[in-house]
Order: C-alpha cells, then sequence, then structure tokens
C-alpha cells in the first residue's frame, strides 16, 4: 500500500490514505477494548467497552473500509470524464461532460463528508476508553483519536476544497449546515484532547 501511495499517479489519493488511517486507529481502539475486557479490574466498564468493540467491528471499520473502495472508484470515474470533457471539441458533449464531471464531484464530496462524520461519531468512544479503559494502554488510545482527530481535518479541507472547486453549483448549498456542524464537533473534540495532553504534560514535571 505505501509503495502504490508513493508511485505518483495521484491513487490510492488523498481519501483512500484519510479512510485506512482512520480505519487503523479504529483497529487499534479494537485492541485496547479487548485488553480492557481482559482485566477484572475494569469490570464496572466492561458492558460500555464492550458495545464499543462490538460498533467498531460491526459498523465503523466495515464502513471506513468500504469509503476507501469507493473513494477509488469515484476518483477514477471523476479522472475519466474531466479527460473526455476537456478533449471535446463538439459544444453540446462538452456541456454533458462538464454536467456528469459536476454530478461525480458532489458524489466525492458527500463522500469525504461522509468520512467526517463516521471518525467524529468514533472520536467520543475512543475517549471514553482512554477515559475509563486500561491505563497502561492509554498511549494508545492517545494515538487513536489524534489519528481520528487528523482524518477529520484532513477530509473537511478535502471537502472545502472540493466545494470551492464546484464554484456556483447549487448542490454545494445543501452541504452547508452538515459542514458546519462538522467544524463545531471538530473544535470540541480538538479542545478535549488538548485538555488531557496539557494536564500530562503539566503533570510531567510536577
Amino acid at each position: 500500500m505505501l509503495e502504490e501511495i508513493g508511485k505518483g499517479d495521484g491513487m490510492p489519493g488523498s481519501g483512500c490514505v484519510s479512510a485506512i488511517s482512520a480505519a487503523a486507529g479504529a483497529q487499534l481502539l479494537v485492541s485496547v477494548c479487548k485488553l480492557t475486557l481482559q482485566k477484572p479490574k475494569y469490570q464496572t466498564v466492561h458492558v460500555e467497552i464492550e458495545k464499543i468493540r462490538e460498533e467498531l467491528e460491526g459498523e465503523y471499520i466495515p464502513k471506513l473500509m468500504d469509503m476507501f473502495s469507493k473513494d477509488i472508484e469515484i476518483v477514477e470515474r471523476l479522472f475519466e470524464i474531466r479527460g473526455l470533457r476537456d478533449k471535446e471539441k463538439d459544444i453540446a458533449r462538452k456541456e454533458e461532460y462538464k454536467q456528469k464531471a459536476s454530478a461525480t464531484l458532489r458524489e466525492a464530496t458527500e463522500s469525504v463528508a461522509d468520512m467526517c462524520g463516521t471518525c467524529l461519531d468514533i472520536i467520543p468512544r475512543a475517549l471514553f476508553v482512554y477515559d475509563k479503559g486500561l491505563v497502561s494502554a492509554r498511549g494508545d488510545s492517545a494515538v487513536v483519536i489524534s489519528n481520528l482527530l487528523s482524518t477529520v481535518s484532513g477530509a473537511l479541507y478535502m471537502t472545502l476544497l472540493n466545494l470551492n472547486a464546484a464554484k456556483d453549483a447549487e448542490w454545494i448549498y445543501d452541504m452547508r449546515s452538515e459542514i458546519e456542524t462538522y467544524f463545531g464537533r471538530l473544535h470540541e473534540y480538538q479542545h478535549r484532547y488538548s485538555g488531557r495532553l496539557a494536564g500530562l504534560y503539566n503533570n510531567a514535571w510536577a
């Protein structure tokens, strides 16, 4: 996968990398959940931890892997349509390709935005595992949270870049409320995570 990403042909691209990064973080969180469930000391949170593990393995990780495959398919299709559009000489056909490209760009943008929402749904679960799960695996939980925050931030960048590329297409306004909500949630979780990091920093030399 690393070799494929580094080939310089644009595929797999940013959407694929973001999905894989988020999925890797989610898998690491599954590991922390399993380790926590093995310890009787954490019996009081076993029910909540087991539910999080089930959600990750049954819903979130498969969804992220589906996003990985979907991103490749959409981007390849978008590249093909844009290529045909740019080569077309007939004005009517060129406009047809232009409309298809816009529709495909919308599909790509909605897919990346959905990645934001998916990761934002995982983050509070990761924060719970960090706070209540196996203390000796807290470093793993912290990496998961950092990983997911990074994925959301990157996916928001991609979403906004696509929205700017779409210019005056009417569909970009349909996404405004959703994106504003994602921004608010990202800032909230960044603040909560930074607070935990700052607390560790202050305690290191206390």
